[in-house]
């Protein structure tokens, strides 16, 4: 869904949700890539789990609130 989004003219930004996310090498590539062309904010939910703070790092934009657990 990132590669559709960083490669569609129409999206001028890119809106990521993150809940309870393992296993992201792929993820952050493809994010990094992603921003290098578009901003990337990333939403956190509840249960970020330990990685998701990391899988978020290349966003230009992280958002998480009070109850976040990283």
């Amino acid at each position: 869904m990132l590669e559709y989004l960083r490669r569609d003219d129409e999206t001028r930004v890119v809106l990521m949700y993150m809940e309870g996310v393992r296993k992201g090498e792929r993820l952050v590539e493809t994010l990094r890539a992603t921003t290098r062309e578009k901003p990337v904010v990333a939403s956190m939910g509840d249960v970020a789990a330990s990685g998701g703070y990391s899988i978020a790092a290349p966003a230009d934009t992280i958002l998480a609130s009070p109850a976040t657990s990283t």
